[in-house]
Protein backbone atom coordinates (compact mmCIF):
# COMPACT_ATOMS: atom_id res chain seq x y z
CA UNK A 1 0.00 0.00 0.00
CA UNK A 2 2.72 2.46 1.16
CA UNK A 3 4.59 1.72 -2.50
CA UNK A 4 1.42 2.57 -4.30
CA UNK A 5 1.02 5.69 -2.35
CA UNK A 6 4.08 6.40 -3.38
CA UNK A 7 4.07 5.84 -6.79
CA UNK A 8 1.03 7.81 -6.79
CA UNK A 9 2.58 10.60 -5.49
CA UNK A 10 5.94 10.14 -7.70
CA UNK A 11 3.08 10.26 -11.00
CA UNK A 12 1.41 13.32 -9.57
CA UNK A 13 4.98 15.05 -9.51
CA UNK A 14 5.88 13.88 -13.01
CA UNK A 15 2.70 15.32 -14.00
CA UNK A 16 3.34 18.55 -12.56
CA UNK A 17 6.77 18.85 -13.52
CA UNK A 18 6.15 18.33 -16.44
CA UNK A 19 2.99 20.64 -17.33
CA UNK A 20 5.26 23.18 -15.34
CA UNK A 21 7.98 22.89 -18.33
CA UNK A 22 5.34 23.17 -20.63
CA UNK A 23 4.33 26.43 -19.46
CA UNK A 24 4.94 29.60 -21.44
CA UNK A 25 4.26 32.98 -20.98
CA UNK A 26 2.56 33.98 -24.06
CA UNK A 27 2.25 37.95 -25.25
CA UNK A 28 0.59 38.69 -28.51
CA UNK A 29 -0.49 41.75 -30.81
CA UNK A 30 -3.02 41.55 -33.48
CA UNK A 31 -4.58 43.44 -36.45
CA UNK A 32 -7.99 42.20 -37.09
CA UNK A 33 -10.90 43.59 -39.68
CA UNK A 34 -8.83 46.38 -41.72
CA UNK A 35 -10.88 49.05 -43.78
CA UNK A 36 -9.75 51.70 -45.95
CA UNK A 37 -11.24 55.43 -45.02
CA UNK A 38 -14.12 56.17 -47.31
CA UNK A 39 -11.67 58.42 -49.39
CA UNK A 40 -9.39 55.03 -49.43
CA UNK A 41 -6.34 57.25 -47.82
CA UNK A 42 -6.16 56.10 -44.39
CA UNK A 43 -7.14 52.34 -42.28
CA UNK A 44 -9.01 51.76 -40.06
CA UNK A 45 -8.73 48.36 -38.11
CA UNK A 46 -8.87 46.74 -34.40
CA UNK A 47 -5.67 45.92 -32.74
CA UNK A 48 -5.84 43.67 -29.79
CA UNK A 49 -2.88 42.90 -26.80
CA UNK A 50 -3.56 40.00 -25.32
CA UNK A 51 -0.66 38.39 -22.62
CA UNK A 52 -1.25 35.38 -20.26
CA UNK A 53 0.10 31.73 -19.05
CA UNK A 54 -0.70 28.49 -21.53
CA UNK A 55 0.70 25.56 -19.53
CA UNK A 56 0.26 21.24 -20.82
CA UNK A 57 0.87 20.67 -24.25
CA UNK A 58 -3.20 21.46 -25.83
CA UNK A 59 -3.06 19.36 -29.15
CA UNK A 60 -6.05 18.32 -30.52
CA UNK A 61 -7.34 15.66 -31.27
CA UNK A 62 -4.34 14.09 -29.44
CA UNK A 63 -4.22 15.62 -25.87
CA UNK A 64 -6.14 17.13 -23.42
CA UNK A 65 -6.89 21.08 -23.51
CA UNK A 66 -4.00 23.36 -22.29
CA UNK A 67 -5.00 25.19 -19.42
CA UNK A 68 -4.60 29.01 -19.90
CA UNK A 69 -5.01 32.21 -17.97
CA UNK A 70 -5.00 35.60 -19.49
CA UNK A 71 -4.30 38.37 -17.22
CA UNK A 72 -4.41 41.13 -19.73
CA UNK A 73 -6.94 41.21 -23.08
CA UNK A 74 -7.69 44.64 -24.19
CA UNK A 75 -9.08 45.87 -27.88
CA UNK A 76 -8.61 48.91 -29.58
CA UNK A 77 -9.80 50.98 -33.03
CA UNK A 78 -6.83 52.55 -34.58
CA UNK A 79 -6.29 54.70 -37.43
CA UNK A 80 -2.73 53.91 -39.76
CA UNK A 81 -1.42 56.99 -41.95
CA UNK A 82 0.42 54.57 -45.19
CA UNK A 83 2.02 57.54 -46.25
CA UNK A 84 3.41 58.80 -42.93
CA UNK A 85 3.49 55.48 -41.65
CA UNK A 86 2.17 56.65 -38.09
CA UNK A 87 -0.41 54.56 -36.10
CA UNK A 88 -3.17 56.84 -33.89
CA UNK A 89 -5.27 55.28 -31.11
CA UNK A 90 -8.20 56.12 -31.82
CA UNK A 91 -10.97 54.37 -29.07
CA UNK A 92 -9.48 51.73 -26.06
CA UNK A 93 -12.36 49.18 -25.20
CA UNK A 94 -12.88 48.44 -21.96
CA UNK A 95 -10.91 45.13 -20.16
CA UNK A 96 -12.77 42.14 -21.95
CA UNK A 97 -14.61 39.64 -20.35
CA UNK A 98 -11.72 37.26 -20.97
CA UNK A 99 -9.41 39.27 -19.20
CA UNK A 100 -8.37 37.35 -15.30
CA UNK A 101 -9.86 34.16 -16.65
CA UNK A 102 -8.51 30.86 -16.37
CA UNK A 103 -9.96 28.48 -19.39
CA UNK A 104 -9.19 25.11 -21.08
CA UNK A 105 -8.14 25.10 -24.53
CA UNK A 106 -5.98 24.21 -27.42
CA UNK A 107 -2.78 25.99 -28.37
CA UNK A 108 -3.09 27.50 -31.65
CA UNK A 109 -5.78 29.70 -30.25
CA UNK A 110 -5.05 30.02 -26.79
CA UNK A 111 -6.90 33.38 -25.93
CA UNK A 112 -10.14 32.16 -28.20
CA UNK A 113 -10.27 33.69 -31.80
CA UNK A 114 -12.57 36.76 -32.01
CA UNK A 115 -15.22 37.70 -34.44
CA UNK A 116 -14.53 41.48 -35.63
CA UNK A 117 -15.96 43.51 -38.19
CA UNK A 118 -15.90 47.20 -39.65
CA UNK A 119 -18.08 49.25 -41.60
CA UNK A 120 -18.65 52.67 -42.44
CA UNK A 121 -22.26 53.59 -42.07
CA UNK A 122 -21.75 56.89 -44.04
CA UNK A 123 -18.73 59.46 -44.34
CA UNK A 124 -18.61 60.22 -40.82
CA UNK A 125 -19.85 57.08 -38.84
CA UNK A 126 -17.80 53.64 -38.53
CA UNK A 127 -19.61 50.48 -37.16
CA UNK A 128 -17.83 48.08 -34.85
CA UNK A 129 -18.49 44.54 -33.93
CA UNK A 130 -16.34 42.52 -31.70
CA UNK A 131 -17.26 38.70 -30.16
CA UNK A 132 -15.43 37.02 -27.66
CA UNK A 133 -16.17 33.31 -26.21
CA UNK A 134 -14.64 31.82 -22.95
CA UNK A 135 -14.51 28.49 -23.21
CA UNK A 136 -15.78 27.10 -20.35
CA UNK A 137 -17.86 23.74 -18.91
CA UNK A 138 -20.70 23.10 -19.71
CA UNK A 139 -21.29 25.89 -21.61
CA UNK A 140 -18.81 28.58 -23.02
CA UNK A 141 -19.70 32.20 -22.41
CA UNK A 142 -20.02 34.65 -25.35
CA UNK A 143 -19.36 38.63 -25.19
CA UNK A 144 -19.90 41.19 -27.85
CA UNK A 145 -19.99 45.05 -28.01
CA UNK A 146 -21.29 46.89 -30.81
CA UNK A 147 -21.53 50.64 -31.26
CA UNK A 148 -20.71 53.44 -33.72
CA UNK A 149 -17.87 55.62 -33.77
CA UNK A 150 -17.67 59.38 -35.24
CA UNK A 151 -14.30 60.26 -37.04
CA UNK A 152 -15.31 63.56 -36.79
CA UNK A 153 -16.43 64.03 -33.07
CA UNK A 154 -13.73 61.21 -31.98
CA UNK A 155 -17.31 60.26 -29.93
CA UNK A 156 -19.61 57.18 -29.49
CA UNK A 157 -22.70 56.93 -30.73
CA UNK A 158 -24.06 55.12 -27.64
CA UNK A 159 -22.82 53.99 -23.94
CA UNK A 160 -20.17 51.28 -24.56
CA UNK A 161 -19.47 48.13 -22.95
CA UNK A 162 -19.52 44.23 -23.12
CA UNK A 163 -22.64 42.55 -23.28
CA UNK A 164 -23.13 38.81 -22.08
CA UNK A 165 -24.57 37.33 -25.43
CA UNK A 166 -23.75 36.41 -28.90
CA UNK A 167 -23.99 38.69 -31.57
CA UNK A 168 -23.85 37.38 -34.98
CA UNK A 169 -21.28 39.13 -37.71
CA UNK A 170 -22.10 38.08 -41.01
CA UNK A 171 -20.18 39.57 -44.41
CA UNK A 172 -17.03 40.82 -44.04
CA UNK A 173 -15.52 44.49 -43.16
CA UNK A 174 -16.17 47.19 -45.62
CA UNK A 175 -14.91 48.97 -48.21
CA UNK A 176 -11.62 46.26 -48.41
CA UNK A 177 -11.29 48.00 -51.97
CA UNK A 178 -9.55 51.15 -52.83
CA UNK A 179 -8.96 51.01 -56.62
CA UNK A 180 -6.73 48.35 -57.40
CA UNK A 181 -5.89 47.74 -54.08
CA UNK A 182 -7.30 45.31 -51.24
CA UNK A 183 -6.11 45.74 -47.77
CA UNK A 184 -5.98 42.57 -46.17
CA UNK A 185 -4.63 41.04 -42.57
CA UNK A 186 -2.11 38.54 -42.97
CA UNK A 187 -1.70 35.27 -41.04
CA UNK A 188 0.25 35.10 -38.00
CA UNK A 189 1.02 33.43 -34.54
CA UNK A 190 -1.99 31.64 -32.39
CA UNK A 191 -5.00 33.42 -34.00
CA UNK A 192 -3.20 37.15 -34.06
CA UNK A 193 -3.08 38.70 -37.54
CA UNK A 194 0.87 39.95 -37.52
CA UNK A 195 0.69 42.23 -40.61
CA UNK A 196 -1.89 45.14 -42.27
CA UNK A 197 -1.32 45.07 -46.50
CA UNK A 198 -2.31 46.01 -49.67
CA UNK A 199 -2.49 43.44 -52.42
CA UNK A 200 -2.93 44.82 -56.03
CA UNK A 201 -4.84 43.00 -58.62
CA UNK A 202 -3.34 43.17 -61.78
CA UNK A 203 1.00 42.96 -60.34
CA UNK A 204 0.32 40.74 -57.13
CA UNK A 205 2.19 43.56 -55.52
CA UNK A 206 2.27 43.20 -52.05
CA UNK A 207 2.74 46.23 -49.45
CA UNK A 208 3.23 45.67 -45.82
CA UNK A 209 1.55 48.81 -44.39
CA UNK A 210 2.10 47.61 -40.91
CA UNK A 211 3.45 44.44 -39.11
CA UNK A 212 4.83 43.24 -35.92
CA UNK A 213 7.70 41.48 -34.55
CA UNK A 214 5.93 38.66 -34.70
CA UNK A 215 5.83 38.54 -38.60
CA UNK A 216 9.77 38.12 -38.75
CA UNK A 217 9.08 34.57 -37.89
CA UNK A 218 6.34 33.67 -39.83
CA UNK A 219 7.37 35.34 -42.53
CA UNK A 220 11.36 35.54 -42.38
CA UNK A 221 11.19 36.10 -46.54
CA UNK A 222 8.49 38.67 -45.90
CA UNK A 223 4.77 38.46 -47.18
CA UNK A 224 4.51 37.60 -50.69
CA UNK A 225 1.45 37.09 -53.10
CA UNK A 226 0.88 33.50 -51.93
CA UNK A 227 0.81 33.79 -48.39
CA UNK A 228 -2.30 36.56 -48.71
CA UNK A 229 -3.72 35.74 -52.07
CA UNK A 230 -6.18 33.09 -50.33
CA UNK A 231 -7.56 35.64 -48.14
CA UNK A 232 -8.58 38.18 -50.75
CA UNK A 233 -12.49 39.02 -51.17
CA UNK A 234 -11.88 41.47 -54.29
CA UNK A 235 -13.53 38.60 -56.41
CA UNK A 236 -17.16 38.45 -54.42
CA UNK A 237 -17.04 41.84 -53.20
CA UNK A 238 -16.72 42.92 -57.09
CA UNK A 239 -19.71 40.14 -58.03
CA UNK A 240 -21.91 41.80 -55.16
CA UNK A 241 -21.21 45.32 -56.55
CA UNK A 242 -22.23 44.34 -60.08
CA UNK A 243 -25.31 43.02 -58.84
CA UNK A 244 -26.32 45.51 -56.63
CA UNK A 245 -25.58 48.02 -58.79
CA UNK A 246 -27.33 46.11 -61.64
CA UNK A 247 -30.46 46.40 -59.30
CA UNK A 248 -30.43 49.75 -58.84
CA UNK A 249 -29.85 51.03 -62.19
CA UNK A 250 -33.12 48.63 -63.77
CA UNK A 251 -35.09 50.06 -60.31
CA UNK A 252 -34.32 53.64 -61.89
CA UNK A 253 -35.42 52.53 -65.29
CA UNK A 254 -38.36 51.48 -64.22
CA UNK A 255 -39.01 54.99 -62.42
CA UNK A 256 -38.24 57.31 -64.96
CA UNK A 257 -40.72 55.69 -66.95
CA UNK A 258 -43.26 56.17 -64.76
CA UNK A 259 -44.12 52.20 -64.33
CA UNK A 260 -45.99 51.31 -61.41
CA UNK A 261 -44.76 49.21 -58.67
CA UNK A 262 -45.81 45.84 -60.00
CA UNK A 263 -44.45 46.70 -63.35
CA UNK A 264 -41.14 47.98 -61.80
CA UNK A 265 -40.96 44.48 -60.17
CA UNK A 266 -41.49 43.00 -63.27
CA UNK A 267 -38.72 44.93 -65.65
CA UNK A 268 -36.17 44.22 -62.77
CA UNK A 269 -36.73 40.66 -62.94
CA UNK A 270 -36.03 40.48 -66.44
CA UNK A 271 -33.13 42.94 -66.07
CA UNK A 272 -31.27 40.61 -63.80
CA UNK A 273 -31.95 37.60 -65.61
CA UNK A 274 -30.99 38.93 -68.99
CA UNK A 275 -27.71 40.15 -67.39
CA UNK A 276 -27.66 36.44 -65.60
CA UNK A 277 -27.89 37.70 -61.99
CA UNK A 278 -30.99 35.55 -61.74
CA UNK A 279 -31.74 32.22 -62.52
CA UNK A 280 -33.73 31.85 -65.41
CA UNK A 281 -36.73 29.78 -65.33
CA UNK A 282 -37.05 26.88 -68.76
CA UNK A 283 -38.58 27.94 -71.32
CA UNK A 284 -38.79 31.61 -70.25
CA UNK A 285 -39.05 34.67 -72.38
CA UNK A 286 -37.84 37.83 -71.89
CA UNK A 287 -40.59 39.59 -74.42
CA UNK A 288 -43.28 39.70 -72.10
Amino acid sequence: MIKKIILGVVLVLVVAVGLLLLAQVQGHEGYFSPVYSPDGSEVYFIARESRGLVAGLGIENFTPPAYVFVWHDRFSLRKLDPAAGSVEILKSWPASPLEDKYMRTYRGRPFSSPSTQLRWVDERNLEYRIGIRIRTQPVSERYFVSRTWNNLTNEMVEKDEWNQEWLAISGGSEPALSGDWEIIAARGEEAFPCAIVALHSSSAEVRVLLKNEECERVYPDGVRPSDVEQYSRRADIERIQEFTGARERLTAEALAAGMTAYEASLHVTRGMRELGHYATPPNWSPVC
